[in-house]
């Protein structure tokens, strides 16, 4: 059984995260995250030309595409722990301001002093469902905030509470301590963070549900997810054959702070 870890970096495993979110959720997550970023873009980064973006765990480069339509021409640095979707990225994105850099998020201060990135500060600095892979998530943010220039944007997607589907696996089985972090992940830690740094917060939340029409199904979908142990698939199976309903909601939610000094 791959680890949280491996299963987090994985290209595969991503991939088929998404292609079966978009097939069971009730929202096209993408589709609202794109119509959130537009307006988070339009309000807080007036200007276009020059734009510097730093990308969190930027994976196959979803935001990416958002960043590309909404900026002209911008210096892009996509850091990501996995090869696969690193290249994945640049396959789709050939343009010489579109850069790669492989490395573990929590390496990002020390190598940012180095060659591998750029010295300048960033205008925008993003992640999407990364940041509480960090072994130290708010030491990782403080880092992070450091980098941003005057008038700079710190976008955050991430899951948050309740996720009914994490519930019902750990009510009735377990789910690892790491998994749960990440759900408590966006209140207990980003929230915060940013409240202390900003007064110009802004919070999006989007209520979705992921609809199954059989056990099978919700099978499926709970083996592309880091929380997948076999070892409880009987008692899960037995324990979804006495639920009324296969609808588990899940919430996901986006902050965004402004650097004012």
């Amino acid at each position: 059984m791959k680890s949280i870890e491996k299963k987090s970096i994985s290209n595969s495993y991503l991939n088929n995260r998404i292609v079966l979110n978009a097939k069971f959720q009730k929202v096209n997550f993408i589709v609202w995250q794109k119509k959130i970023y537009n307006k988070i873009l339009k309000k807080f980064l007036k200007k276009k030309i020059g734009v510097k973006i730093l990308d969190i765990g930027c994976g196959t480069g979803m935001q990416t595409n958002i960043f590309t339509k909404f900026f002209k021409n911008p210096l892009i640095i996509n850091i990501d722990k996995s090869q696969e979707s690193l290249l994945q990225l640049k396959k789709k994105h050939t343009n010489k301001n579109i850069k790669i850099r492989r490395m573990d998020i929590d390496d990002i201060k020390k190598n940012y002093f180095k060659k591998s990135l750029p010295k300048e500060k960033f205008d925008l600095i993003h992640s999407s469902y990364s940041l509480y892979y960090s072994k130290s998530p708010k030491k990782l943010l403080g880092d992070l905030f450091k980098l941003l220039s005057k008038d700079g944007v710190f976008i955050v997607s991430a899951p948050d509470e309740p996720h009914e589907m994490v519930n019902f696996i750990n009510k009735n089985s377990y789910v690892p301590l790491k998994v749960i972090n990440t759900i408590k992940f966006f209140k207990k830690v980003l929230i915060p963070f940013f409240s202390k740094k900003s007064q110009k917060i802004q919070i999006h939340k989007k209520k979705n549900i992921l609809k199954f029409n059989d056990s099978k199904s919700f099978i499926k979908f709970w083996k592309s997810t880091t929380y997948y142990n076999p070892k409880h698939l009987k008692k899960i199976e037995n324990c979804l054959q006495k639920r009324k309903n296969l609808a588990f909601t899940k919430i996901s939610s986006i902050a965004t702070i402004k650097k004012i000094s």
